[in-house]
């Protein structure tokens, strides 16, 4: 029978139906910050409140001896994201360094394996600032509040999951969330329906009551893939443990020992603990490898969802760092091994834990043991020679000095200084806490003192940066930017390639009106580094405050031609265009400097002269009050506030800005007092508009003191005498009216002759 005989009899072979691939996995991250592990039930804390979190560890992996890599957000937080140790993607403390873009995120990962991804940030050094969004499909990371610095910013988990709730996918394609929960960071708000021992305890209540809602919605949308789920922490808290009241400068267990929890889709029906030494490093290849998907090659992370079958039998040695002790006071870095239960600091003056029986890390074994020693001083330098630079993070004049306020900012870059022979931070325990001391003095108002405390310090560690710059700043507090001029100078002698010094120092001559030296230093700081947006804005400002407008906005419009997105760029040049009269140039520039949602003195000053000249006063006042609640210290701010509140005839707005203003100040100008005195007038407070009065009436009043005056004798029942004085105001007015319209004229002919483009208004400069 031939072929198509026998296919015509029996039929062809029907094809079969492809076998439909496998639902995948969705994955759920959350990190907790600041959240030591033994604050959870899970780990031991009888007294906690997280039955969500006990839960998953009950149906996953615990890891009982987790790591952070940094005791820090930001670079703890690009580790778990990328899987690389700070050495490598570049970030070692908050604000230094954004993630580089050569480095492959979690998210970029699982997007290029059809994964929809978002994320929900709760605080400012988690938000796409430092570039950690790399791959999200959505990055939530509103997280503006009323505080005085942008560091401190922050926002409850419940915000963050309503975040993620709004977002989650209606389809069947997998997706990856993260959240990050910022609740257990000091400060702490009250959770009252908690009822527990402290107030970071219940932060982590409610941080869990967070993770089930969250949870929840997530398990549902998740579909017949499931739901993998990673839960860690970046970093503790010591709470004075060896000293240390918070976190950041040392690498005990109390600030880096963190919970770490591994939940596949299929869950456990019994959980597995995992006893030895992990990092939270080991995320990203974890969450992969709960996904079912090749991990890359090359992390520093590793894949523990093996875990779960027993598979995972040593992870082996893995790294920690912080360098704030090496970048604020010039000691060593504090570096640490630890490997199965054992747990190397290595630093000048060695110390070698055995965690699992001295938990509290108090009996030093290195003497015991100097093999061990060796050994993990070897894995440590191979870890440390690979460090790679990160990408500068660009900041504004103001973030940099909110930084700096908060400890962050005042020493040099690690790789471009030899630690092998610096001191030990532990063994100097009362000069760092004597730095911290007089930080906190000047945090508190009270820069006398603070400059007192720094001195101190001063004697006995002559070259220590930190307390030089802090000295500097507490000194510029008090208005002695003479004496801060001086100190900057001596920091300069150790460091005079340092741009941070250089920057401060000019900004002292200038702070004394010397601003065409202040303008000098601040171009060589632009030479120096050319990109540098505080250089350029330093410069802007400087020749802004000598008048030299034109110079500003040709300068500024230059930068902004070849880099457009420079905020604090188009703020200054905004300034000086307002300067000019150029209206609407101006306020396009102004507003487009306030979309990254930063804090820059003088933009909302200006936007409120500018609606000041559009005849919008209401505006103005928003804008004031606006640039007050971010530089509450600005007495001119305030000054012109109660101007604006008072052509509105808001008294009382008016007064509580007077009042603002008086305090502290044992001498008033005439014209504050008469704007005081007239606005408690208006509100029919004669009594207190008198006490305010009196003291400028001494001398040689103007014409406005002595009208107010005329009215407050009428109102006190002194008719005649009000009327003489009246009659004298009368008088003095035709005067003053006839000076002010000879200066004006005065004034205009000499900006024609200047050639400069006269502004809307003479009769008062804009900020």
């Amino acid at each position: 029978m031939s072929l198509l005989l026998w296919l015509a009899c029996t039929g062809a072979p029907e094809p079969q139906p492809e076998p439909e691939a496998a639902p995948r996995p969705s994955l759920l991250l959350v990190t907790l910050d600041t959240t030591r592990a033994d604050a959870l039930g899970a780990y031991g804390h009888s007294g906690a409140q997280t039955p969500v979190f006990d839960s998953l560890a009950g149906q996953g992996v615990r890891f009982e001896r987790a790591y952070a890599t940094v005791p820090l957000t930001t670079p703890s937080h690009a580790s778990m994201l990328t899987g690389l140790y700070p050495t490598r993607h570049g970030i070692h403390n908050n604000g230094d360094a954004v993630l580089r873009d050569d480095v492959d995120t979690l998210a970029e990962l699982l997007g290029a394996q059809g994964y929809r991804s978002a994320a929900s940030a709760s605080a400012f050094v988690t938000t796409a600032t430092w570039n950690l969004d790399q791959g999200f499909d959505a990055y939530f990371d509103e997280v503006e509040r009323s505080k005085g610095s942008r560091w401190e910013y922050e926002r409850p988990a419940n915000e963050v999951v309503d975040d993620l709730l709004g977002w989650l996918p209606q389809g069947e394609e997998p997706f990856f969330m993260w959240a990050h929960f910022y609740d257990a960071h000091a400060p702490y708000q009250d959770h009252a329906e908690f009822d527990l021992a402290t107030p970071y305890d219940e932060e982590i209540a409610f941080a869990d009551q967070q993770l089930g809602r969250l949870l929840e919605a997530a398990q549902a949308k998740a579909g017949p893939g499931g739901l993998a789920v990673i839960v860690v922490a970046d970093h503790g808290e010591a709470f004075g443990e060896h000293d240390e009241t918070g976190h950041g400068l040392f690498v005990y267990d109390s600030t880096m020992r963190i919970p770490f929890v591994a939940v596949p889709p299929e869950r456990l029906k019994e959980g597995v603990v995992f006893p030895q030494a992990v990092s939270n490093v080991d995320v990203t290849p974890t969450a992969l490898g709960l996904l079912g998907l090749t991990v890359p090659q090359g992390l520093d992370g590793r894949d523990l969802s093996v875990a779960k079958d027993g598979a995972l039998q040593e992870r082996g040695p893995v790294y920690m760092e912080s360098e704030m002790a090496a970048q604020r006071f010039g000691f060593h870095p504090e570096l640490a091994v630890a490997a199965g239960v054992i747990k190397l600091i290595d630093t000048p003056q060695p110390l070698l834990f055995d965690v699992q029986k001295d938990p509290k890390e108090l009996q030093n074994l290195a003497a015991e043991q100097p093999e061990t020693v060796s050994s993990l001083h070897g894995f440590r330098m191979e870890v440390w020679a690979q460090r790679q630079a990160g990408e500068e993070a660009a900041m504004t004049p103001e973030l940099m000095e909110q930084l700096a306020a908060l400890g962050y900012v005042g020493g040099t870059s690690v790789e471009e200084v030899d630690y092998s022979q610096a001191p030990d931070a532990k063994a100097n325990m009362a000069v760092i806490q004597a730095i911290e001391s007089a930080r906190e003095l000047a945090s508190q108002g009270k820069a006398k003192e603070s400059i007192q405390a720094y001195q101190e310090v001063l004697k006995t560690h002559p070259d220590l940066g930190e307390a030089l710059a802090g000295l500097a700043r507490a000194q510029a507090q008090v208005g002695d930017h003479a004496a801060a001029e001086a100190t900057w100078r001596r920091a300069m002698e150790l460091a005079p390639d340092s741009t941070f010094i250089r920057t401060n120092l000019a900004q002292a001559l200038a702070a004394q009106g010397r601003l065409e030296d202040g303008l000098a230093l601040m171009r060589s700081v632009h030479e120096q580094v050319p990109g540098d947006e505080l250089a350029r804005s330093g410069m802007l400002k400087m020749l802004i405050d000598l008048d030299r407008y034109e110079e500003a906005v040709s300068l500024g419009q230059e930068w902004l031609a070849a880099e457009p997105e420079q905020p604090s760029i188009q703020a200054f040049t905004g300034i000086a265009l307002t300067h000019m009269g150029q209206v609407e140039p101006a306020r396009t520039l102004l507003e487009a400097s306030l979309n990254d949602g930063m804090p820059r003195q003088l933009v909302h000053m200006a936007l409120a002269e500018l609606d000041k000249r559009d005849g919008n006063a209401e505006g103005a006042r928003k804008h004031l009050e606006a640039e007050l609640k971010w530089f509450p210290a600005k007495r001119e701010v305030r000054r012109e506030l109660a101007n604006v509140c008072m052509a509105l005839k808001d008294w009382s707005c008016a007064v509580a800005s007077f009042e603002e203003l008086a305090k502290g100040q044992k001498k008033l100008p005439p014209a504050m007092r008469w704007g005081w005195s007239q606005s408690l007038y208006n509100l029919q407070e004669y009594e207190k508009a008198r006490i305010v009065l009196d003291p400028a009436l001494k001398g040689s009043p103007s014409a406005d003191l002595l009208l107010l005056h005329a009215n407050l004798l009428a109102k006190e029942g002194k008719r005649e005498e009000g009327k003489a004085v009246f009659e004298k105001a009368q008088a003095l007015k035709v005067k003053e009216v006839e000076a002010a319209r000879k200066a004006a004229e005065a004034r205009k002919a000499e900006q024609e002759a200047k050639g400069a483009t006269p502004a809307a208004s003479d009769d008062k400069k804009t900020p």
